[in-house]
This record gives C-alpha cells, sequence and structure tokens, in this order.
C-alpha cells in the first residue's frame, strides 16, 4: 500500500514539472514579426534578431514589388519557441506571360484569348488594306512578347472594309491585265474596244478606274482594247487625173503606190484602176495602188 502511494507521489510530480515546462517553454517563447512588404535582407535581418530561423522561398505575386516579402508563416504575431523555423516567401513580381498573336481575329476572339492569359485590353480603331471589318492587323506589345501578367495590350482593329491600290493596265493584253488585277486583289468587269492608230491592236488603252486609286478590295476594273486603226472607206478618184487622186489619197493619210499601164482606152494620165476598190473600208494609213493610162499625150499628164 505504501509502495503504490509513493508511485501515484512520483507521477504527479513528474506531471507537474512537465507542465510546468511546457508553461516556462511557452512563456520563453517570442512572436513572430511582421516581415510583410520588407526588402528580402531587412526581413532576414528582423527575424533572425528575433532568435528565429527561415527558409525562403520564390513566388510570382501582382501586388507585392519584386524583391519583397509578399507572405509569411507563421504569421505576425503568432507566439511561436524561439529557434523555430519560419519561411518568407519573397516576390518576383508578376508572372511574365508570352502576348498570344491575335492577328485576323475578331475584336471579341482577341480579347478572349488576352485574357485567358491575364492581360488588360485597350481597343483602337484603324484601317488596314489586309484585314477585313472587324478584324485586328496589329497589337502592341507584339505577339510573342514576355509582358508582366495584367499588362494592357493595344488591339488594333480596321473599322473599315480593306482596300488596294488600282495597277496600272496600259499597254497590256487582256490576258496580262486580268493577272495584274488578280494580283491586287481586284477582278475584270467588262471589256470594250475602240479603233486607236497609236496603240498596238489588243493592247489596253483605257481603264474605268484611275491607276493607284484606292478601292475595295474584289471591285471590278472594266478596260477598253485597242482594236486597230480607225477604217477609212477609198474615195472615188476613177477617170481623175492621176496627180489630183495622189494628192486626195495622201491628205486622207494613205499611202499611195502608181503603176502604169497603156491601152485602157482612157484618157493619157487618168485613173483607171484602184486598187482596194472604190468605197472598201480600210484601215487608215493603207497603201492603195492606183493604176493610171500611159499611152498617148493629153492634158492629164
Amino acid at each position: 500500500m505504501k509502495v503504490a502511494v509513493v508511485i501515484l507521489a512520483v507521477v504527479a510530480i513528474i506531471a507537474a514539472g512537465v507542465a510546468g515546462f511546457a508553461i516556462w517553454k511557452m512563456d520563453s517563447g517570442v512572436k513572430m514579426p511582421d516581415v510583410t512588404g520588407q526588402e528580402l535582407a531587412d526581413a532576414k535581418a528582423e527575424v533572425s534578431g528575433a532568435g528565429l530561423a527561415y527558409t525562403v522561398e520564390r513566388t510570382y505575386s501582382d501586388a507585392t514589388e519584386e524583391g519583397m516579402v509578399s507572405r509569411q508563416t507563421p504569421a505576425a504575431g503568432e507566439k511561436i519557441a524561439q529557434g523555430s523555423m519560419v519561411t518568407l516567401w519573397v516576390s518576383e513580381g508578376p508572372e511574365q506571360v508570352a502576348v498570344p498573336d491575335v492577328y485576323g481575329k475578331t475584336v471579341a476572339e482577341a480579347d478572349t484569348a488576352l485574357s485567358a492569359e491575364g492581360l488588360n485590353i485597350k481597343h483602337a480603331a484603324g484601317s488596314s488594306p489586309d484585314v477585313k471589318k472587324g478584324q485586328v492587323y496589329k497589337e502592341l506589345p507584339a505577339s510573342g512578347t514576355e509582358v508582366p501578367r495584367g499588362s494592357v495590350i493595344t488591339v488594333y482593329y480596321s473599322h473599315t472594309s480593306p482596300t488596294v491600290a488600282v495597277p496600272a493596265l496600259t499597254g497590256l493584253t487582256e490576258a496580262q491585265a486580268v493577272n495584274r488585277l488578280r494580283g491586287a486583289g481586284l477582278s475584270l468587269g467588262t471589256v470594250g474596244t475602240q479603233t486607236s492608230s497609236t496603240a498596238v491592236t489588243g493592247t489596253v488603252i483605257s481603264q474605268s478606274l484611275p491607276a493607284t486609286e484606292r478601292v475595295a478590295r474584289g471591285t471590278k476594273v472594266s478596260v477598253v482594247l485597242a482594236s486597230g486603226p480607225p477604217e477609212v472607206a477609198v474615195p472615188d478618184v476613177l477617170n481623175m487625173p492621176y496627180k489630183h487622186a495622189q494628192n486626195k489619197l495622201t491628205s486622207m493619210g494613205f499611202q499611195v503606190r502608181t503603176s502604169w499601164a497603156p491601152g485602157t482606152g482612157m484618157e493619157p494620165g487618168a485613173v483607171v484602176k484602184v486598187n482596194p476598190t472604190v468605197g472598201t473600208p480600210v484601215p487608215e494609213g493603207s497603201i492603195i495602188h492606183i493604176t493610171v493610162e500611159e499611152s498617148g499625150s493629153g492634158p492629164y499628164l
């Protein structure tokens, strides 16, 4: 019986000692200082000065400047045992993200892509010959650029239909004009013809829209092709004195070739034949052959 009492007394003394030690330990602990917002070097010094050990972790933070403590564990004011290990998280600033490529997207599509990367958006209306109305043609910073998450990206979208410059078509054949228009994003409209004394037959002498004018992509451009020199009817110079006939033909722009033939029964020196025949439409500047009676003598010679 006496032995049991002694054992119980010893246990009670030990329990009291343990409790007392715990209370002493708690009373002898330190409060965790508040080092958030401090530079890492200052935070380290303060934690060490409080008799605590520390470990440092790195983390991105949109709210805390790079190099500053963004959070800590334990929390500030919490009482912990001296020598305890605490964790300091140091900000590396906002996370860097690559600006996505939104060229050719609608404004709504661009906004979705940029927002998904945590970026803010500013819209700017402009015009571009390369995209349709309402599509994005430029972004600043440019796609692929590394920027802090939360940065503002300016999205430029076209508020007009795309335009292209009309190419010069004069002097081209119809096939060449079609190819040049197609290359410029345009198409051939109607094709007319007109006589011309200077242009090569079958080449463009005029176009419905002047070269360099900017028009909507897909616009039709009509052309007029040279059909050759204007035609003139061969005048009636039969029985006319050949010199008068020559003068009349040359005044009309013809070239004259004269040959002589005897025994036609006509007055000597008179025109007895015209080739092409009188009244035939021929191109301006054509060669007209006249045959003249050469036998005998008379007033025409």
